[in-house]
């Protein structure tokens, strides 16, 4: 029942955050495997946050960026997961920058590709997450929640476990593998 109100509660968030957020965005994508996903993207500059919701039915994601706590958090809805990242704030665009690139989306301008970024999922579980601001608290409560580590350099991907790959909006372009069942 605790996870079916939380869902509510999210996804009530979702819907309602464009009528508070400074900037938001909605579309529809095709990924990289043809299939049509919709995308909501919403950014609130005096919280420091950016919230990406890829609505895949089952394989849904949502991604909280919170800058002022420099985590970024991924929820994977099929397997009820957390990842969390440290956010490497000399690579990652800034607030100001994904501001930028949804503009040129909304405008219909071509932005470059998103480089993309490899992290490898750590085995151990996150038991505490109060230090990592209500937002990741909020989005992860309940589930199991490990720490990636970005992985500077190529990886070799047999060596990283099963991978999940997640492109958000051209913003982000995320790999996180490990040897553990989190997806």
């Amino acid at each position: 029942m605790m996870a079916k109100s939380l869902f509510v509660s999210l996804l009530l968030g979702v819907l309602l955050a464009p009528i508070f957020a400074e900037e938001s965005m909605s579309v529809m994508k095709k990924g990289k495997d043809g299939k049509e996903s919709h995308h909501t993207l919403l950014i609130d500059e005096a919280k420091g946050l950016a919230i990406e919701h890829v609505g895949e039915g089952r394989k849904s994601v949502t991604l909280v960026i919170d800058y002022k706590t420099g985590v970024i958090a991924y929820r994977m809805f099929d397997s009820q997961s957390c990842v969390l990242v440290r956010m490497n704030k000399a690579t990652f665009p800034s607030l100001d920058k994904l501001k930028q690139i949804l503009q040129e989306q909304k405008s219909a301008k071509q932005s470059a590709p998103a480089p993309p970024r490899q992290y490898t999922v750590t085995p151990a579980h996150i038991k505490d997450l109060s230090g990592l601001g209500a937002p990741v608290n909020t989005l992860c409560r309940d589930l199991t929640v490990n720490w990636a580590q970005e992985q500077i350099g190529n990886m070799l991907y047999g060596d990283a476990g099963a991978c999940l790959n997640i492109n958000l909006l051209f913003l982000i372009d995320v790999n996180l593998c490990g040897h553990i069942g989190v997806w």
